[in-house]
């Protein structure tokens, strides 16, 4: 189970740059990449079987570019493929969302419901925020 927040977690990834308007084409994308890669194996042994969908390196709030990091969190650092990179979510506060299910409607539905209570949550840092996919669940943290 990924324990946010505690200490800073590193992820081995395939990232772009997105912004709102092409962010479900560019993501998408980027998940067809993820899904197609040997990423796993490149990797030898994934610290969790959790896959992370991080977003950072916030342009303007989320109102600009940011950056969609999809891959494995790690502790080897030699183990990193050169054709790969790391971000890293720093340690930090973070809000939860149980999210019903992995099922990509569910997911859209969560950040749905996420985007319209935002006023009244903690302010965001935009920081880096993600998505932890684990076995039959999901779970959005958002950084505040």
């Amino acid at each position: 189970m990924v324990e946010m927040g505690k200490k800073a977690i590193h992820i081995v990834r395939f990232s772009c740059i997105t912004q709102p308007a092409t962010a479900a084409k560019d993501i998408g994308e980027l998940w067809g990449k993820f899904f197609n890669s040997a990423i796993k194996e490149k990797l030898g042994v994934a610290d969790s079987a959790a896959i992370f969908s991080v977003y950072s390196d916030y342009e303007n709030e989320e109102k600009g570019h940011y950056r969609t990091t999809i891959g494995y969190a790690i502790d080897d650092f030699k183990k990193i493929p050169n054709d790969l990179g790391i971000v890293t979510l720093p340690a930090g506060k973070y809000q939860t969302y149980k999210v019903k299910s992995r099922a990509v409607e569910n997911i859209v539905s969560a950040w749905q419901a996420i985007w319209a209570t935002l006023r009244s949550m903690q302010p965001r840092n935009f920081i880096a925020d993600c998505e932890v996919y684990e076995e039959d669940k999901a779970t959005i943290y958002i950084g505040y």
